[in-house]
C-alpha cells in the first residue's frame, strides 16, 4: 500500500527538466539546494543550452533590455535593466557592474564582455548569475584596438573575446585563458562603418572610389581559415549607394535606400542566413516614412512581428521610434528614462536585448 501511494505522485526526471528549464535563472540558482540530482541537472551543459533557448523564444524577457553608455569618457559603474512597455520604456532594476569594468563591448547568450578605461582590464560577466571572469591584455599586444566580439563556441562551449586592431586582430579563449595572434593584413584596411559582430565573424562596409564615383563591398574575416573575404550583396543593388550593416535577430542585416534615387524616406532590409559558410541573403522589411537620413539612422532590436525600434540621430533631435510594417507608420517612443540617464551622465547610450542565462 505504500509502495503505491509513493508511486502515484513519481515524477519522471525528463517532466522535472522540462519545467525547470521554463524556470528563470534565480529560480534555479534556489533549486540546485534542493537535492543533489537537481543540481547535476541543472549545472549539466545540455541542460543550460536548453534553458538558454527557452529564454531567447520565451514572451516573458521579449522586451527587456540592459541600458549601457558606448562612452570611454563613462563614470557609470551601473546598468539598467529597462522594459520596453510600448510606446514607453520602464526602469525594472539597476545593477551594478563588478571590479569597476563599466564600459560595455559586446554581449553574447547572457554574457557581457566589460573592460574599463585603460582598455587593458576585461572581464566577463552575467547580469543574471552575477558570476564573472576576468583577465588582461599582454602588453605585447601593443598598438590600437578598433572592435570587440564576444562568441559563444557551441561545439567546445567555449567563449571567445575577438579583438580586432589596426593591422592584425587577436583571440583570446576563456578556456584555455590564453591570448592568440591569429590574422596580420594590409594597413589599408579601411572601414567607413564600425564592425558588426556575428556569429564570431567581423563583418565591415569598405569604401572604395574610382575617378568621382565610391563603391562599396561587404569584408569580413573568415574564422575558419582566418582569410580576409569579400560577402557578396543582395541582388539588385549596384554597390554605388551607401550601405550600412546591423545585427538583428541575431543574424546580419544590411540595409540602404531605396531605388537608384536614393529616396531617402524608405530604407530596405536584408537579413543573412545564419553561419559564416552560408552568403544568401532575403529580403525582410521596407521601412517607409522615415523622418531623417539614413546616416542618422540606427536599428537598434527587431521585435514580434517584425516591428522595429530604431534610434533617431539628427543633430536637431535624438529620440526613439517604433516603426510598424503592418500599418507603416513610424511612431515615437517615450524616452524619459534615456532623457533623463542622459542629462546626468553626457554620453551615448545604447540598448542589450536581456537574456536569463545560466552561461
Amino acid at each position: 500500500m505504500a509502495r503505491m501511494k509513493l508511486d502515484r505522485w513519481f515524477i519522471p526526471l525528463e517532466i522535472i527538466e522540462i519545467i525547470l528549464s521554463k524556470s528563470s535563472v534565480k529560480s534555479l540558482l534556489r533549486f540546485k539546494t534542493v537535492c543533489k540530482s537537481w543540481n547535476i541537472l541543472i549545472s549539466d551543459s545540455v541542460f543550460i543550452k536548453n534553458h538558454l533557448h527557452q529564454s531567447k523564444t520565451s514572451n516573458l524577457h521579449q522586451n527587456l533590455f540592459l541600458l549601457r553608455n558606448s562612452s570611454k569618457s563613462s563614470v557609470s559603474e551601473e546598468l539598467s535593466l529597462v522594459r520596453f512597455e510600448d510606446p514607453k520604456f520602464q526602469t525594472v532594476q539597476l545593477l551594478k557592474t563588478p571590479l569597476g569594468l563599466d564600459i560595455v563591448l559586446s554581449h553574447c547568450d547572457g554574457v557581457l564582455l566589460l573592460t574599463d578605461s585603460s582598455y587593458r582590464q576585461f572581464g566577463l560577466w552575467n547580469p543574471s548569475t552575477r558570476t564573472q571572469t576576468t583577465f588582461r591584455v599582454p602588453r605585447k599586444f601593443g598598438g590600437c584596438s578598433k572592435s570587440y566580439g564576444l562568441y559563444h563556441d557551441p561545439i567546445t562551449g567555449d567563449f571567445n573575446v575577438f579583438v580586432i586592431c589596426t593591422n592584425y586582430y587577436r583571440v583570446f579563449s576563456c578556456k584555455n585563458n590564453a591570448w592568440t595572434l591569429k590574422h596580420e593584413f594590409a594597413e589599408d584596411r579601411y572601414s567607413c562603418e564600425p564592425e558588426v559582430f556575428v556569429d564570431g565573424v567581423f563583418y565591415w562596409v569598405k569604401r572604395t572610389r574610382h575617378i568621382t564615383i565610391y563603391y562599396y563591398e561587404i569584408t569580413y574575416f573568415d574564422p575558419r581559415d582566418d582569410k580576409l573575404k569579400t560577402l557578396p550583396e543582395p541582388e539588385n543593388t549596384d554597390g554605388t549607394g551607401s550601405i550600412y550593416l546591423v545585427e538583428l535577430k541575431g543574424r546580419l542585416c544590411m540595409y540602404c535606400n531605396v531605388g537608384r534615387n536614393n529616396d531617402h524616406t524608405k530604407v530596405r532590409f536584408w537579413m543573412k542566413e545564419k553561419g559564416p559558410e552560408n552568403n544568401h541573403w532575403e529580403e525582410f522589411i521596407t521601412v517607409e516614412n522615415v523622418p531623417t537620413i539614413i546616416v542618422f539612422l540606427e536599428p537598434q532590436y527587431c521585435f514580434m512581428e517584425n516591428k522595429i525600434l530604431i534610434e533617431l540621430r539628427d543633430p536637431t533631435r535624438r529620440r526613439f521610434v517604433v516603426y510598424n510594417p503592418g500599418e507603416k507608420i513610424v511612431k515615437d517612443v517615450e524616452d524619459s528614462v534615456f532623457k533623463q540617464i542622459e542629462e546626468s551622465m553626457h554620453f551615448g547610450l545604447r540598448l542589450l536585448p536581456f537574456i536569463d542565462s545560466l552561461f
